[in-house]
């Protein structure tokens, strides 16, 4: 898992300018239906979090059954990424 982290930083790295971070995010892994709930985002009946990046604890969380080879997944690993890189910076 830490070189497809690598990877995805290295790619949000290049994608939004900012430098890549010193170290990739600690990962969690989560059912579905706790995913609004642990990053409190529950705020709308039927949503649905596919992943977060907790800026203060540096903290990634995707959904059990999140897969390295669907696109989507790795779209959202990389986006989680920048902001991974963001707070590194600010």
């Amino acid at each position: 898992m830490k070189e497809l982290l690598l990877a995805a930083m290295m790619i949000a790295s290049r994608l939004s300018g900012l430098p890549p971070a010193t170290e990739v995010p600690t990962v969690h892994f989560l059912p579905q239906e706790q995913m609004c709930v642990a990053v409190d985002m529950c705020d709308q009946e039927g949503a649905k979090v596919i992943a977060h990046y907790d800026m203060e604890r540096r903290i990634l969380t995707l959904p059990v059954g999140w897969s390295s080879g669907d696109p989507q997944d790795m779209s959202s690993l990389v986006h989680e990424m920048v902001h991974h890189l963001q707070a590194e910076k600010w």
